[in-house]
């Protein structure tokens, strides 16, 4: 039998870490369906919906089965307003899929220099590399996409210079 005066190393009396384990997953449980509905809205490209369910207080970093955020959704949909929205609320422009693939190369990927433009300005690491070890410029030239290869490469210079 568990008593209150039983302490774990981290000194929290085990019915305060009954509570804690409660409360813990029944917060998973209520948010599991506002995660859903959120990523459901920005695969969907449904702006208010994504203000609404962020508002309402889902995880700004949700992530579908793939390790896709809600900002890689913004990118992929070329939907510059989501995307600042997202990091105005504290998205992380550096996250990564489970192929290591970053917001950025997403960006690069749906071809919108304007938001790729944006995510640099935002402080994306053009130098990660996806687990094939490619980096945001390979995949920019892999597509042959002359404007994002130039901005990539204008950064890395301002970058050099900096330093």
């Amino acid at each position: 039998m568990i008593t209150s005066d039983i302490t774990y190393s981290n000194k929290v009396p085990a019915c305060g870490l009954m509570i804690i384990i409660v409360a813990v997953l029944f917060s998973s449980i209520c948010l599991a369906g506002s995660t859903d509905e959120l990523l459901m809205a920005a695969f969907n490209n449904d702006i208010n919906g994504v203000r609404s369910h962020i508002g309402k207080g889902t995880p700004i970093d949700t992530r579908d089965r793939y390790g896709k955020t809600i900002l890689m959704w913004a990118v992929v949909n070329r939907n510059f307003e989501m995307a600042r929205f997202l990091l105005s609320k504290g998205a992380n422009v550096n996250a990564r899929d489970i192929e290591s693939n970053t917001v950025l190369m997403w960006a690069i990927v749906a071809g919108n220099t304007h938001i790729v433009k944006y995510l640099l300005d935002e402080g994306a690491n053009a130098d990660a590399k996806d687990i094939y070890g490619k980096t945001a410029l390979v995949l920019s030239e892999e597509r042959n996409n002359k404007k994002i290869t130039a901005l990539l490469k204008e950064n890395a210079s301002r970058k050099k210079i900096i330093k």
